[in-house]
């Protein structure tokens, strides 16, 4: 019986099995998208980076495991391989989206009238009550409502220079920092913004 030859347990090998895993939804590999990192060989142990856009993309364990089976069917069973792939997230992307914020909660609905604000106000004033610091923007700006629900609506947000940049001062009550478009627009006036402008 001929045995079937295995290839060498190196990293030109490591990279040429990888070859041949698609990142999803994409027609590219791992190793053309610059996603295999840090190949070390150690024996028979073999150890890399699978380098994510995201620190939570939702591919991340499908992609590990293609590439721990890639290698053991392109190499052969004797690979170390198996909880030896570390994924990480491109340092750039793990920036927070607003720095010094901890946790966001979207409120959010196709419909109107059903009680967006309702419910992001109560949780806000809930959350802030809890001894959290919580900042709420209202983000409708066809039926801004959050003026009225705090009872604020004869009240202008002020300008404040924040190291050296013009910022708006938020409306604070209840514990809660807030802004809407509706304390720079007339109750009496109609807003009629369309497309870009929206």
């Amino acid at each position: 019986m001929t045995e079937i030859p295995r290839k060498l347990i190196v990293p030109k090998n490591i990279t040429d099995a990888l070859r041949n895993v698609n990142f999803p939804g994409s027609d590219k590999d791992v190793v053309t998208l610059d996603m295999a990192q840090e190949i070390r060989v150690a024996g028979k142990k073999v150890t890399f980076s699978l380098v994510f856009q995201r620190s939570d993309d939702p591919n991340m364990a499908a992609v590990i495991a293609a590439c721990e089976e890639a290698i053991l069917n392109y190499i052969g069973p004797e690979v170390e391989i198996k909880g030896n792939i570390t994924a990480k997230a491109i340092h750039q992307m793990e920036r927070p989206i607003l720095p010094g914020v901890k946790n966001l909660i979207a409120v959010a609905s196709g419909k109107g009238g059903v009680g967006k604000s309702t419910v992001a106000v109560n949780l806000a004033i809930a959350l802030a009550k809890t001894g959290a610091k919580v900042g709420l923007i209202d983000a409708d700006i066809f039926g801004p409502s959050l003026p009225k629900m705090f009872g604020t609506e004869d009240i202008k947000p002020a300008g404040v220079r924040v190291d050296g940049k013009e910022r708006i001062q938020p409306i604070k009550k209840f514990g809660v920092n807030f802004l809407s478009i509706g304390f720079f627009v007339a109750t009496e006036d109609a807003v009629v913004w369309r497309g870009p402008i929206a």
